[in-house]
Formats: structure tokens, C-alpha cells, sequence
């Protein structure tokens, strides 16, 4: 099977279709689903009726599957000048599947739902401080946090694992260690 990114062999069109609004340009995308022939007709009268989406090959599932990158282009040329928040809720009162996508790096300050549920937890790394990290989405009675350590430096534990459970010496770790074959920093730093 070959990849198809953000398609779905059960909804077409589905993907990412970028919006007018955002401050950056990652913070500007809609994802959109269409899973059955009553959302396409939805969708379909919410671009007006356009007469590209009134061909009849693309009343089924199997015809808007085959005309996706056609289909595509008309739904990037539809969103690119609406706003991603409003259009997002007039789908979904369509019953159509859609949401702003939220860029990574704010996830955290914009899902309070997150943030309450302490989804992020932090921990103090030796190297960048602390800082929030994600854990598990769900919380079991009687463990507070899921997260006990942070993500181990480069060869961190190299002679805790190298001469303490593999049984190497220190000489053989210092061998390694001059041949570049383990170490604490890349190479090319």
C-alpha cells in the first residue's frame, strides 16, 4: 500500500487546507474529513454549490477518492480566504469533521483541556532546565505524574551500562572512548 500522508482510505477529501488567519504560517491550517456521501453534500452547499463539486462522479466515496488532487485544489482555493476558527465551527454544524490545527509548540498554552488534565508534566533536564514534556492522556488513582526522569544526555550512562552490565573495564571504556566510538558530545560539535 502506498503512503498517502493525510489521506484516508475512509474519508475524501481529507487533509490540511491552509486559512487566511494565523500568525505564522504553521498556525494557519484546517484539517477537514469527509467521511460519507451526506458530508460531501454538506460540504458541498456550504462552497455554494460550485459547479467542479456538483459532478456527479463525485457524489460517491469512490468518485471523490479518484478526483482527491482535484478536489484538493478546489478546497485550498475555498479555505485560503476564510478564517480558520469560524470555518472550522460552520463545518462542524454542518456535521462535517473539522478543526484548527494547532501549531505544536503552543499546544500547551492553547488546549487548556491539556493543561488541566496535566498531560504535560514538568521535569528538570541537566541541559535545558526544566521544561513541560508530554506523558500519558489519562490519569490512574494513585499516580500523580507518569514521567520520573528526563531523557538521558548523550552517553549519559555509558560506563554504568558498558562496565557495570556488560562487564567491560575502565580501560576498555577509555579505548572506546578515544577511538570516538562512544562519547558525550557528536563528533561534529
Amino acid at each position: 500500500m502506498d503512503r498517502e500522508g493525510n489521506r484516508s482510505p475512509l474519508a475524501a477529501p481529507q487533509g490540511l487546507y491552509p486559512c487566511a488567519d494565523g500568525p505564522t504560517a504553521t498556525d494557519k491550517w484546517l484539517a477537514l474529513s469527509v467521511a460519507t456521501d451526506a458530508q460531501w453534500r454538506a460540504l458541498r452547499s456550504a462552497l455554494g454549490h460550485p459547479a467542479w463539486a456538483m459532478d456527479a462522479a463525485l457524489d460517491t466515496h469512490a468518485g471523490r477518492r479518484a478526483a482527491h488532487d482535484a478536489i484538493d485544489a478546489h478546497l485550498r482555493e475555498w479555505t485560503r480566504g476564510r478564517d480558520r476558527a469560524a470555518l472550522a465551527a460552520e463545518l462542524r454544524e454542518l456535521g462535517i469533521p473539522a478543526s484548527e490545527v494547532t501549531n505544536p509548540s503552543r499546544v500547551l498554552q492553547a488546549n487548556p483541556q491539556l493543561r488541566d488534565r496535566r498531560y504535560f508534566e514538568a521535569l528538570e533536564h541537566p541541559v535545558v532546565g526544566a521544561m513541560p514534556l508530554p506523558s500519558l492522556p489519562f490519569r490512574l488513582t494513585g499516580a500523580d505524574r507518569w514521567l520520573r526522569t528526563p531523557a538521558p544526555t548523550l552517553g549519559q550512562h555509558n560506563r554504568e551500562v558498558l562496565c557495570g552490565e556488560l562487564g567491560l573495564s575502565e580501560a576498555e571504556l577509555e579505548a572506546l572512548h578515544e577511538k570516538m566510538v562512544i562519547g558525550t558530545r557528536p563528533s561534529f560539535l
